[in-house]
């Protein structure tokens, strides 16, 4: 699969972004603007949607080409891709940060959230706090998986209907009207099977919704790149987010909140990188290539030194921007390590899996890597 740069880059970003908006407490109640973290970073939470639109155009974009046994391919890819970092992660976070059981510990590792009577679209998250989002992640896979074994073809198109039916029907049938806002979902409903009550509450979560933007963005790319002047909208979107994100502008989960800012930066992005050359940028290469690491390892991070901190006089003693820029180092330091010592190994695993099972695309994965 052809790398995107700019898809790369926003990757980077995102994680970032909610890395900054998980730490902007170091920054309040520090200087004269006592808010200064939430004003630098409250709406870093814009990188889960960001993520989520990510994750529909590459998973359409690293399925284009079809071939024999493609299903199990993509299984295999996905499993190692999502699966050793996060059960590796949550094991260290249970062993040794949380106070949290074994029930929660293995709910956590199905990715269950934890209690689906509780606000949307979190429902009460995963152990590792940020980790909800890997179960709208897991979910759009399992739709996907559906959708390629109908249809190669039209892949997107089913995997995007039948997001949609799910989550505009049942709001209508439960909640009477439709609702794009992230924090909404139907009622658990009483006298249902808890479980079907809980799978129906998240499957009517507008979040899924931004898995079909980027699928979207995937199919019409062409449609989108011949748009006259899209250099200069490309720049005016940039902008406009820019303002957006400092604005705290729709700054909420949810298709039409944060997923517009997505929506205009990939699809303008993309759509400019078909049309010129994006150059490197090493710096924002690295961050997209640890992002997911960046990302599931740095509330473990935050909350260990919140624990042990007290006897680290480096961390004791700094506050304001020298701890955040600290935190960011050791996060960042942490992410790499991961990225290396479990990404990167259990994906050439994958690859290997692949290609003991099937030769001709083990060749082809070792030619792209």
């Amino acid at each position: 699969m052809q790398q995107v740069r700019s898809i790369q880059y926003l990757r980077g970003i995102a994680a970032i972004l909610v890395v900054g908006f998980h730490f902007r407490g170091n920054l309040n109640d520090i200087y004269p603007i006592k808010n200064f973290g939430d004003l630098m970073f409250i709406s870093g939470s814009f990188g889960v949607d960001l993520f989520f639109m990510i994750s529909g155009f590459i998973i359409a974009l690293s399925t284009a080409k079809s071939e024999d046994n493609m299903l199990t391919k993509y299984v295999v890819k996905r499993f190692f891709r999502i699966y050793p970092l996060f059960i590796i992660t949550l094991a260290i976070f249970y062993l040794f940060i949380s106070n949290e059981d074994n029930f929660s510990f293995w709910r956590s590792a199905l990715l269950i959230q934890a209690d689906y009577s509780q606000q949307a679209p979190f429902f009460g998250g995963n152990m590792i706090g940020q980790a909800w989002t890997l179960t709208y992640e897991i979910y759009f896979y399992l739709i996907f998986f559906v959708a390629m074994s109908i249809s190669h073809k039209y892949r997107s198109w089913i995997a995007s209907f039948i997001l949609a039916v799910s989550v505009f029907s049942l709001q209508l049938y439960f909640n009477g009207s439709i609702s794009m806002e992230g924090d909404n979902a139907i009622a658990l409903q009483a006298g249902m099977p808890e479980g079907l009550a809980a799978f129906l509450r998240f499957t009517s979560s507008p979040m899924l919704i931004e898995f079909i933007f980027g699928m979207m963005v995937y199919e019409l790319r062409n449609v989108i790149s011949s748009t006259p002047k899209i250099n200069v909208i490309a720049v005016i979107s940039c902008s406009l987010v820019f303002c957006f994100y400092f604005a705290q502008y729709k700054a909420a989960h949810g298709p039409f909140n944060y997923g517009l800012w997505a929506i205009l930066l990939i699809a303008t992005l993309v759509a400019y990188e078909m049309k010129n050359e994006i150059k490197e940028i090493k710096m924002l290469s690295f961050f997209g290539d640890i992002s997911y690491s960046l990302y599931l390892t740095h509330i473990a991070i935050t909350m260990y030194l919140d624990k042990f901190g007290a006897n680290i006089p480096i961390y004791n003693q700094w506050v304001g921007m020298s701890r955040l820029i600290l935190l960011f180092i050791i996060t960042i330091t942490t992410a790499y390590i991961f990225y290396n010592v479990v990404e990167r190994p259990f994906i050439r695993l994958s690859r290997s899996i692949i290609s003991c099972k099937f030769p001709a695309l083990g060749n082809e994965l070792s030619r792209q890597s």
